[in-house]
């Protein structure tokens, strides 16, 4: 995995994944506009910070959503989350402290 250099002294890290699964990705998204969505974050104001909100002033986007126990997903989200462990794995090789902290999933 080739990674993207980036200075240290800020605790970034990036890396490309095999073009492939972003293009599996792409094209998933292309093929399946019946499951497009309009981008949701968390409300910025306190009586709506737990909850989802379609502000397009803070997000404007078509997001797909993925499951893992649908059978078509997760053919698709295999590769692409191995690629993400694969991405974890170098950033706890240059920054040996992360393997130390609270474990965080993908």
């Amino acid at each position: 995995m080739k990674q993207y250099n980036l200075p240290t002294y800020h605790f970034m890290h990036g890396a490309y994944i095999k073009e492939s699964i972003c293009d599996d990705l792409v094209n998933f998204f292309d093929n399946n506009p019946d499951r497009h969505n309009a981008g949701e974050v968390f409300g910025g104001c306190e009586e709506h910070s737990h909850k989802l909100i379609k502000d397009p002033l803070t997000k404007e986007s078509t997001d797909i959503n993925l499951y893992a126990d649908n059978p078509e997903d997760y053919v698709l989200l295999q590769d692409y989350i191995a690629e993400l462990n694969n991405c974890v794995s170098l950033y706890e090789k240059r920054f040996e402290r992360a393997k130390h902290m609270e474990r965080y999933g993908i």
